[in-house]
């Protein structure tokens, strides 16, 4: 490709002479400055993401705190007639993912809405063609996982906080 750019770049110099100015590109200098952009945009958008689900997991970890305090009670009964830690903790770290589980099903239900809602807009415009905007259901599920993860992952130390509770401690709590 560089060859025959060159090539049709010598042509015009011979054919015009060297009083005219030409300016020979191809396309593969466009593909890799869109390649460029593309690679930086992924990186902003990882970032933007990675950002959010760390604000997100503070924001589950602090409510589980909240929760843990408020349940201190609760959680001194619960230890006095036998519960083990591991129950206590496998009870918070429900209630974490339950949390993040739902912001994950209201953030994919607003992410499916969105070209759905596009796609119907577009119907209404004189537009020559169909547009389609696809869905990766990988990508939903995908972000579902991380969603539940990152629940797990801010919820831990809320719920071994919870069940290294000591139980008279526990009860005395008011």
């Amino acid at each position: 490709m560089a060859a025959v750019t060159d090539e049709v770049a010598e042509v015009l110099r011979n054919r015009h002479g060297p009083i005219a100015e030409y300016n020979v590109q191809n396309l593969s200098s466009i593909l890799e400055t869109s390649r460029r952009i593309s690679i930086a945009l992924t990186i902003v958008l990882m970032l933007v993401a990675l950002l959010a689900l760390l604000i997100s997991g503070i924001g589950i970890m602090n409510i589980m705190l909240v929760s843990v305090t408020e349940r201190t009670h609760e959680i001194g009964i619960r230890k006095a007639i036998g519960a083990r830690r591991k129950e206590i903790l496998y009870q918070f770290l429900c209630e974490a993912i339950i949390i993040s589980g739902v912001g994950a099903l209201i953030g994919i239900g607003i992410a499916v809405a969105i070209p759905i809602v596009t796609e119907t807009a577009v119907r209404f415009l004189p537009v020559p063609g169909e547009i389609t905007i696809p869905i990766s259901w990988i990508s939903v599920v995908f972000a579902f996982v991380v969603s539940c993860s990152i629940g797990v992952l801010f919820g831990y130390l809320p719920a071994r906080t919870a069940a290294r509770l000591q139980p008279v401690e526990s009860l005395r709590f008011e």
